[in-house]
C-alpha cells in the first residue's frame, strides 16, 4: 500500500509503545464505534466479549477457503478516502488518501470458535459472561497478541498442508485494508446513509 509520495497509510497508534488501534465494527457500543472509520488505542494483551477478529492474507491464491473451512473474499486494489467526512471522530480520525496497490484477501466472517480451536487447542471465551459457546459463533477474549499468535500459527499449518506457498503469511488486517473492505466504495459515515438516527434497524449496539 502506498500513499502519494510513498508514505506509510497505516495510522500509528497513540502510544506506540503500548497501545494498539481497534477499529470500529464491533457488535457492541455505541452509535459511535459501529463506524469503519472509528479508531482508539487499546492494551494488545486487553480482551473482551464485544472483541473478535478477522484475518488477511496478503498475497492472492487461486482458492478461497482454507484448511480449517474459512471462507475469504479478495478485495481488489483501489484508491479511498481514509476517515470521516466531519470530525465527529476527533483528530484520530482525520481523512487521508489511500492507494491500495495490492489485491488481498479478508476473512468473510469473523474467526469462530471452532476455527480458534482447531489452530490454538484453547477456548479463550470459557467461564465469562455474556458468551455463547458453539463452533460457529465468534471467538472472543481474545487480545492483539493472542490474534497476532492464531495467525502464526495458521500461517504455518497452512504452509505444512500446502495451502499455502512459502513466504507467504496469514496477518490482521491493517487500518487502510480493514476501512477500504468495510466501506466498499461508499463515502458516507454508516453503510445507510450519514444520519444515525435509523441505526437500531441495522445494528446491535
Amino acid at each position: 500500500m502506498e500513499l502519494p509520495g510513498g508514505t506509510d497509510p497505516v495510522v500509528q497508534p497513540r502510544s506506540q509503545t503500548s497501545l494498539r488501534v481497534l477499529r470500529g465494527g464491533s457488535w457492541r457500543g455505541n452509535a459511535k464505534g459501529c463506524r469503519s472509520a472509528n479508531r482508539f488505542g487499546y492494551s494488545p494483551g486487553r480482551s473482551s466479549n464485544f472483541l473478535g477478529f478477522r484475518v488477511a492474507r496478503v498475497q492472492c491464491l487461486p482458492t478461497v477457503s482454507n484448511s480449517i473451512g474459512m471462507e475469504l473474499v479478495l478485495i481488489p486494489a483501489g484508491e479511498f478516502v481514509m476517515g470521516n467526512l466531519e470530525s465527529a471522530g476527533g483528530s484520530d480520525e482525520n481523512r487521508i488518501r489511500v492507494t491500495l496497490t495490492k489485491p488481498f484477501y479478508l476473512g468473510k466472517y469473523e474467526v469462530t470458535q471452532g476455527q480458534w480451536q482447531a489452530v490454538m487447542k484453547t477456548r479463550t471465551w470459557q467461564g465469562h459472561v455474556s458468551v455463547k459457546e458453539g463452533r460457529d459463533f465468534a471467538a472472543t477474549y481474545v487480545s492483539w497478541d493472542d490474534a497476532m499468535s492464531f495467525c502464526r500459527k495458521l500461517t504455518k499449518h497452512e504452509h505444512g498442508s500446502g495451502k499455502l506457498d512459502r513466504g507467504w503469511e496469514y496477518t490482521l488486517p491493517t487500518e487502510a485494508q480493514w476501512e477500504f473492505a468495510c466501506r466498499a466504495g461508499s463515502t458516507i459515515r454508516y453503510s445507510f446513509g450519514d444520519d444515525e438516527s435509523p441505526l437500531r434497524e441495522y445494528a446491535w449496539y
